[in-house]
């Protein structure tokens, strides 16, 4: 899984793992934790479910030009499902780390 570099309104977040092959966007975060990177970049991606997670998560659905469309946070593990229309990608952090870096909608996400 390949690691880069996650910013929010140019401002470098921490470290993101990209899910962007159909097993890795399958597995997502089931079995892993945030050891090892800071986020989870799930592309492309609409929607989400924690089927068999074992800890809460907050979800970024984040829209082609990069915008954050919507922020869910402390998404329970088990929920069937949680989407937004109009996403093409979806990053998934630490439950509780949306609202500490006071993330809004519109907010610009980048990945290098």
């Amino acid at each position: 899984m390949e690691i880069r570099k996650l910013f929010l309104n140019g401002r470098e977040y921490g470290s993101i793992a990209l899910a962007d092959s159909f097993f890795l966007r399958l597995r997502g975060m089931l079995g892993r934790d945030f050891t090892r990177f800071d986020a989870l970049l799930i592309r492309p991606c609409a929607d989400i479910h924690t089927m068999f997670m074992k800890y809460p998560i907050d979800v970024l659905f984040i829209s082609k030009d990069g915008q954050v469309i919507k922020a869910v946070s402390r998404i329970r593990p088990w929920t069937p499902y949680v989407g937004t229309m109009g996403a093409k990608s979806v990053i998934e952090i630490p439950a509780g780390r949306a609202k500490a870096m006071d993330v809004q909608r519109g907010d610009i996400v980048s990945v290098q």
